[in-house]
């Protein structure tokens, strides 16, 4: 491991963290006066040279205007880093250097040759005609069509994502356009499962680590002794990809996310102080501009007039504003509409979009009924408590069916096409603990009486599947909580 750097022991302890106040008494003598003029070299570009005995032996070139604020020497969260940009620039390093982007690939040919001229990461010069090495964390080209099929034939829920398909070109094996949110998604969910088939495994486990820092460090609900061991967590991938990736690829935004832990420590989880919703305000902000030339007084006038028709709306009836619009999902139940048993059997959301009226073959009544009944609340204490084995099961949703019980109530079913989970031909546990099953290998399909091919709405947890490209049988589950879902806990009825 010594080859790959200098081969000195660092033996020095960690920086101590200085406090508001020790930075003050460092920097309260420095005289700034604003408004200097710049001094130009023979190149007329600044000049950056110090002179001598002037910040020689200091770090701070400036005294920070906060600290006219009474309490900033004593504010414990000075700089509130925001996670998404943070993460957004370190996905693009990783990304376009796994593709060997050439306009914006961290490992190109200037920097081999800075490794060349420091004498380390032999594996890493440039050949006789200076032309880059191909490095281990380098995708070959003829798996990058791999990688990026993977990324782009994947399916993802309403609303969890933009198309990332429509950024993806196959034939110039390039991805481009991805928004901030795009880059969230792909690097915490889908990248460590584009990359297990296409990159060594040890520079796999590394990116893994990685994703799972940012995913564990996005949660809503965090403890300090998660949190600590967190920060153990990534102070040794960045070790490791120190390791792998050439000194050219650290940016300060990577060597940012060792402070991330910290933040969230003093200021609390990530998604109260990161940047999403603060972008989709400036968003709509920027739509409101007309006038070009004065955006300012657009965004004001815009503004007053939201603000006043939002006033009015609220007076008036019958009529839909975007307060009372519907939500582009809408499954809230029409509680107008009461069923004369509803108690029995309580409905959960309503059918969206069209519909039609069929007869269920006498099978397909059989296995509905049955199971209607078999997990009805009143039934329950008339059956034998019959010990099965805690099983996961995964299915397709094949189609959404509703009984009617003679117009006195209904019944969702949803209809599934079902993993055989009992075998470890249906489903296993990867190197990298992901759960992979095989829709190749299906049970409960429906033929015979004793299938049980359809579950309630209110048994199924949302999962979504990404296909493996390089063994077409097996699909990795990804699972996820639906939008608006939130635990708050056990509810006094007092």
């Amino acid at each position: 491991m010594r080859h790959r750097f200098f081969g000195d022991v660092e033996e020095r302890n960690p920086l101590r963290k200085l406090s508001g106040s020790d930075i003050l008494q460092q920097v309260k003598e420095i005289d700034v006066t604003f408004g200097r003029p710049v001094e130009l070299n023979a190149r007329k570009k600044r000049n950056r040279q110090r002179k001598d005995g002037e910040g020689a032996t200091r770090q701070w070139r400036k005294k920070s205007i906060f600290f006219n604020l009474p309490y900033w020497e004593f504010n414990s969260l000075c700089h509130n880093l925001d996670v998404m940009h943070i993460e957004k620039n370190v996905f693009d390093n990783i990304i376009y250097t796994l593709l060997m982007d050439k306009d914006k690939s961290k490992d190109h040919v200037k920097a081999q040759k800075d490794l060349q001229d420091m004498g380390i990461r032999r594996d890493l010069w440039p050949d006789e005609k200076e032309n880059c090495r191909l490095a281990a964390f380098a995708i070959p080209k003829e798996k990058r069509v791999t990688f990026l099929k993977t990324l782009k034939n994947i399916s993802v829920p309403d609303g969890y994502s933009n198309n990332i398909s429509d950024c993806i070109d196959l034939d110039q094996k390039r991805i481009f356009g991805l928004k901030s949110h795009d880059c969230h998604i792909i690097m915490e969910q889908l990248l460590p499962v584009a990359i297990q088939n296409v990159l060594p495994n040890e520079v796999v486990g590394v990116l893994v680590e990685l994703s799972s820092f940012f995913r564990n460090l996005c949660l809503k609900s965090l403890s300090l002794s998660d949190l600590e061991k967190l920060q153990d967590q990534i102070v040794l991938t960045l070790c490791y990809l120190e390791i792998l990736f050439p000194p050219s690829f650290f940016t300060v935004m990577v060597y940012l996310t060792i402070h991330l832990v910290d933040e969230v420590i003093q200021g609390g989880p990530v998604h109260y102080r990161w940047m999403y919703f603060v972008e989709r305000l400036l968003s709509h902000f920027k739509s409101l501009v007309g006038n070009k030339a004065q955006p300012e007084g657009s965004i004001a006038e815009g503004y007053i007039v939201e603000e006043a028709l939002t006033l009015c709306f609220r007076y008036l009836e019958g009529i839909e504003s975007r307060i009372n619009r519907p939500k582009h999902v809408n499954d809230e139940l029409n509680h107008n509409k009461t069923s004369e048993i509803s108690s029995l059997v309580p409905q959960q959301g309503k059918p969206i979009g069209g519909s039609t009226i069929f007869p269920l073959s006498p099978l397909e009544k059989t296995q509905a009924h049955r199971y209607v009944l078999l997990n009805y609340e009143a039934v329950k204490p008339f059956i034998e408590n019959a010990t099965q084995a805690e099983l996961p099961y995964y299915g397709k949703l094949e189609d959404i069916i509703e009984l009617n019980y003679y117009g006195r109530f209904m019944v969702v079913l949803f209809k599934c096409q079902w993993a055989d989970t009992t075998r470890d031909r249906g489903i296993k546990i990867d190197v990298w603990k992901f759960n992979c099953v095989n829709f190749s290998r299906l049970i409960h399909m429906g033929d015979r009486e004793d299938h049980d091919p359809y579950i309630e709405a209110s048994q199924a947890n949302m999962v979504y599947y990404v296909d493996d490209e390089t063994d077409k049988e097996w699909s990795v589950v990804v699972h996820l909580k639906p939008r608006d879902l939130f635990n708050t806990g056990n509810v006094d009825e007092e």
